[in-house]
């Protein structure tokens, strides 16, 4: 993933359970060292770059550059709802146990690769950075380290938040993370599980965090490693996928108020689409304590009750399965931010 622009840094963390450190790094040798001070973790490294060089989080807004597009497959339960129930087909591990991701990720880079006029699996001088995570496979597609600008104003509701083009390839952070997250959703649709995998859609936030080569999958006992390394950018990729994306998809739904006490699903329609992304797809680090805040807002603001937002927020929490569950008290802080201490 080295060498990043100059000024810019690398993030990495560790985790297990609810012990979390994170550092910044600017060389191999210092990730060496930090994967090894953490051997018994689970090590995540942030492929964008950064300046930011505080405590262990990082926020969309500290990220300096787009420079990955990103691709994670994962193995799925592919048993009905009816079979198993959605929370126990989540952690079905027999299904599991026949998956092959890294068929999978061929596919999603055969047919993403058609759509953008590349061919990223038959073509050696073409293949991306592909990635063993020790349980599932990625892809690191890298850009052209396309520098970011903050956002321009707030538009009016209804209107386009962010299309105002390039300018010496620059581009805003909503408009990356609405583009990422469009072309994610498309392939996913696309493809649906294929060898027992699904696409994950959630990679799609700058400060993503991504399993960090030559690290132990602490679930799993196996190793991350590289499939495919290589220092191939693809300069031109970026702007072929903000230009190639709706511009329904950069437009807010009008937000208004609603009759008390409606079902949360019934204003839906009404809701930021960072909030209706959570309620569909649910949130990863980093950024679901945010997200969790931001949709308990938008709840309120409509004029959905606490009780119901409750609901709706457990049902987001749970959406990525245990492992990526906040505690319960969680889900109350948010919910007191946003409506006030009970």
């Amino acid at each position: 993933m080295l060498p990043h622009p100059d000024g810019s840094v690398v993030r990495l963390f560790a985790r297990v359970r609810d012990q979390r450190d994170g550092d910044f790094v600017r060389s191999p040798s210092e990730i060496a060292r930090f994967a090894e001070t953490y051997a018994d973790r689970n090590v995540y490294v942030a492929p964008n770059p950064t300046n930011y060089l505080g405590g262990s989080r990082h926020a969309a807004r500290d990220v300096t550059h787009w420079s990955y597009f990103l691709l994670d497959m994962d193995p799925v339960c592919f048993c009905t709802e009816e079979q198993k129930g959605k929370r126990k087909a989540q952690r079905c591990g027999t299904c599991r146990g026949k998956a092959d991701p890294a068929a999978a990720l061929g596919e999603a880079l055969a047919c993403f690769g058609k759509w953008v006029g590349l061919d990223f699996v038959n073509i050696p001088d073409q293949r991306p950075i592909v990635i063993d995570s020790g349980r599932g496979c990625q892809a690191w597609i890298r850009l052209g380290d396309v520098l970011l600008r903050d956002d321009p104003g707030i538009a009016p509701l209804g209107r386009i938040v962010d299309l105002s083009g390039w300018l010496d390839e620059v581009v805003s952070r909503s408009t990356v993370r609405r583009t990422h997250s469009h072309w994610l959703k498309r392939l996913d649709a696309a493809l649906g599980v294929r060898y027992g995998c699904r696409l994950d859609t959630s990679v799609s936030d700058l400060p993503r965090v991504m399993r960090c080569p030559g690290t132990i999958n602490v679930k799993t006992g196996r190793m991350a490693k590289f499939i495919v390394a290589t220092h191939r950018k693809f300069p031109g990729l970026a702007r072929t996928l903000v230009e190639g994306t709706p511009v329904s998809v950069f437009i807010e739904p009008e937000v208004g108020e609603v009759a008390p006490g409606q079902p949360w699903q019934m204003v839906f329609s009404h809701l930021t689409r960072s909030a209706q992304d959570y309620l569909l797809y649910g949130q990863e680090e980093p950024g679901r304590h945010k997200v969790m805040w931001h949709t308990a807002r938008k709840f309120q603001e409509v004029g959905v009750t606490r009780p119901e937002a409750r609901r709706a927020l457990i049902w987001a929490n749970a959406l990525k399965g245990e492992e990526e569950e906040l505690p319960t008290d969680q889900v109350e802080h948010a919910l007191n931010t946003a409506y006030g201490e009970k």
